[in-house]
């Protein structure tokens, strides 16, 4: 944990009430003003016949599909209850927010800021709480200690941190954290939350509520009606764990881990009349779960997302039962031609793509996925500002996430694999750490693990299976005696990069559409849309390059990723949350240098290594501009980059959303030269290739069967055998590699087994 003395905390809690702060009069009337333009405004009507609304929009044009652009605002009156919930809206902060400095601020803060940097944190909060160490951190500029400046001198100081070369990661850190923390855990406001969320434009009905991602009109996604569910899942009881012990049971097969890779896995050796035990150290979370802030302290690792060592790049992986399928959104992408052939050359042409084909063929069909649903109006209008550019469109499957409103959210282990599974015979124990693979005379037999009550047990198996994720299976490995030279390598992330842009329409409500039904179909264009609902794929020459897609976020989410100018200009910008679109800019790394690094002490989580190398750092700069280009194109009025010393561009009333806008060229110009630093804010939600598999020992972590070179009977099958990153959503990948592996799994196991 980060530690803090009470005067360090009392730094942070002024930081937080800086950055989420209570408005002054001055700045009250401002945001009624702002609301005011937010309720009044044309929008277009489905049938793209304007009419006058003053009940939600924006102080802007609207996009018509021929590209014009037409204004008609009217004044509104703001009613007294609308003028008392600005005045809750402007009065609410960190202090009113119901958090807390030990249980909610430092938790975040400790996964949030490298390790490596928590001292020189802690080092600089100290000098912040005196008069002299303000005057050394600012060189001169500033005599006055933090604790007694002004809240509008507390501003001008996180400010200028912004444009400081050495003080960027502090503003990075405490801006995104205080506005994560304080509007992703809206939902449990004690008193004022539906009277929050409202004036920001959340609107929160029955069944979003019970989803476990965020309300809001942006993330909304059709869904069919509940499959019908007997019951949860059967988990394991401490006191059968200890009945296998005492018997010196031993399993067929041990699946650490139950993330993508386990389901299909599972399935197959469990349905094949193999006894199969997947042991998650998670939980299983079969009850609803709301929120931004508690979907991450549930369902993900160490209850946030962490940064690497140096903090250049901010990563999240589940942590719960169904690991990432359960927070997926069912993308359901299968690997690109280009990228299997090129798996097929860097392993001598060892690597059989027209098995691999044949076994996506399948499980595609066996999951149903489909192109036959609804796109978002966040979709709509990256569609449109595609096809307005001449950038052609295409859908991409998706599996739909299956929601039962009485047992909750279920993802694609949930309810493709592990409840067939169960049926079978398969067990699975959660709330359980590996620590190690029991290895005896080079093979596997089982596994060394840490029980929920703290009893640390060994469990034996045949097989082992490694389906713990690339972030956590190469430490596992290590930990266990492992020493391939390539175990923990070749770490690629999907850095991933975020820009916004505001709609003078609600993005619930009207939105253009692309001008011909055929521009979605055609497969003529240089340029594709692949979506994860939609996306625009920002093709390189040598086949790598950017995806552009329209993210679904929750509103804490959204609010981090919001450049911070000030507590008045975000909250601004939060009003208009109903009208904002998020593009994520993901690449695919190429030469980007990432590792998984283990600790030599025991009980000591993993780090990871990540720098930006300068060919990715230019191709995400290209799907930046890339990306604004989409949105302007699309009628945005209102852009945010990611870059913090660039402020976001407004067009003028009498202006047009048009890419070719003098002043909208000279911006992305500065943008182009601000280039892309760690304070700007670089994610990874995908992670590969950390024991990549080869036909060689010199060149790979594990064979092409997926077993290990070293010890036999220990099998990989999830994300880190991968050669290479995919560029794509890589769930179906993962399935179709784990699917392959357990055939030779079962191959094994058929056979006479050494004893």
């Amino acid at each position: 944990m980060l530690n803090l003395n009470e005067t360090q905390k009392q730094v942070v809690t002024l930081i937080y009430d800086t950055v989420v702060a209570a408005l002054s009069k001055s700045e009250i009337k401002a945001l009624m003003k702002t609301y005011q333009n937010i309720h009044a405004t044309t929008l277009l009507t489905p049938d793209n016949t304007v009419t006058t609304t003053t009940d939600e929009g924006n102080d802007d044009s609207a996009a018509s599909p021929s590209g014009s652009l037409k204004e008609e605002s009217v004044a509104t009156a703001i009613d007294a209850r609308a003028r008392q919930q600005i005045d809750k809206f402007a009065a609410w902060s960190f202090s009113t927010s119901g958090l807390t400095m030990d249980d909610d601020v430092l938790p975040l803060l400790h996964a949030a800021i490298p390790e490596s940097s928590h001292a020189t944190i802690a080092r600089v909060l100290k000098l912040m709480s005196s008069s002299m160490g303000m005057c050394i951190l600012s060189m001169g500029k500033r005599t006055t200690s933090f604790l007694t400046m002004t809240p509008k001198q507390r501003q001008q100081v996180i400010l200028a941190w912004r444009k400081s070369t050495t003080m960027h990661m502090l503003y990075r850190v405490f801006t995104t954290t205080a506005t994560f923390l304080c509007y992703g855990q809206m939902c449990d406001h004690p008193t004022d939350a539906a009277s929050l969320m409202h004036t920001i434009g959340v609107q929160q009905d029955a069944s979003t509520a019970a989803h476990h991602h965020a309300p809001s009109p942006i993330t909304k996604m059709p869904l069919p009606p509940p499959p019908p569910r007997a019951q949860p899942l059967r988990t394991v009881s401490l006191e059968q764990v200890d009945d296998w012990v005492s018997k010196n049971h031993k399993f067929d097969a041990i699946i650490v881990g139950s993330g993508v890779a386990a389901g299909p896995c599972v399935w197959e050796l469990a349905r094949a009349g193999k006894s199969v035990l997947v042991i998650e150290k998670g939980s299983y979370n079969h009850a609803p779960v709301v929120g931004d802030r508690n979907t991450y302290e549930q369902l993900y690792y160490g209850g946030s997302y962490f940064s690497s060592r140096r903090g250049f790049i901010t990563m999240s992986c589940a942590s719960t039962l169904g690991g990432g399928s359960t927070i997926s959104f069912g993308a359901c992408v299968k690997t690109p031609p280009s990228v299997l052939q090129e798996w097929h050359q860097r392993t001598s042409k060892a690597f059989d793509v027209h098995a691999f084909e044949k076994d996506m063929d399948m499980l595609y069909e066996k999951m149903g996925a489909t192109t036959d649903f609804s796109h978002t109006d966040a979709n709509l209008r990256l569609i449109y500002g595609c096809t307005k550019q001449q950038k052609t469109v295409k859908q991409l499957p998706h599996v739909q996430p299956q929601y039962d409103a009485q047992h909750g959210y279920s993802g694609i282990n949930m309810t493709m694999w592990f409840e067939e599974a169960q049926q079978y015979g398969a067990e699975f124990l959660c709330d359980t750490t590996v620590e190690e693979v029991f290895i005896r005379h080079d093979h596997a037999q089982g596994v060394v693990c840490t029980l929920t009550n703290g009893m640390q047990v060994t469990l034996q198996s045949r097989v082992v299976i490694m389906a713990s994720g690339a972030l956590h299976t190469p430490d596992l490995l290590r930990k266990s005696g492992l020493s391939n030279k390539h175990i923990g390598k070749h770490l690629k992330v999907h850095p991933t990069i975020h820009v916004s842009g505001y709609f003078p329409n609600p993005l619930d409500g009207p939105a253009p559409k692309p001008a011909r039904a055929s521009d979605t179909t055609d497969k003529t264009a240089k340029n594709e849309i692949l979506p994860l609902t939609t996306s625009y794929h920002l093709l390189s020459d040598d086949e790598y390059g950017c995806r552009i897609e329209s993210y679904p976020l929750g509103i804490g989410q959204l609010s981090s990723l919001m450049t911070w100018n000030g507590a008045l200009h975000h909250k601004q910008t939060m009003l208009g949350y109903r009208h904002g679109c998020t593009l994520s800019i993901r690449c695919r790394d190429m030469n980007s240098h990432a590792s998984v690094q283990t600790s030599p002490e025991p009980g000591v989580p993993p780090s990871y290594e990540f720098q930006l190398s300068p060919r990715d750092h230019d191709m995400l700069l290209s799907g930046i501009i890339e990306g604004l280009n989409i949105l302007t194109a699309a009628g945005a009025r209102h852009l945010h980059c990611p870059q913090v010393t660039v402020e976001p561009f407004v067009f003028k009333k009498y202006e047009d959303s048009n890419v070719l806008n003098p002043r909208y060229q000279a911006w992305l110009q500065r943008v182009l030269e601000a280039g892309i630093t760690p304070a700007d804010g670089i994610y990874s939600m995908h992670q590969s290739s950390t024991c990549r598999m080869g036909y060689s020992v010199k060149q790979s972590a594990v064979q092409l069967t997926g077993e290990t070179w070293e010890i036999k009977n220990l099998f990989l099958i999830d994300s880190s055998v991968l050669p290479t990153c995919v560029g794509v959503n890589p769930m179906l990948t993962i399935q179709t590699m784990s699917y392959g592996v357990t055939q030779k799994i079962l191959q094994r196991l058929n056979f006479k087994f050494r004893p």
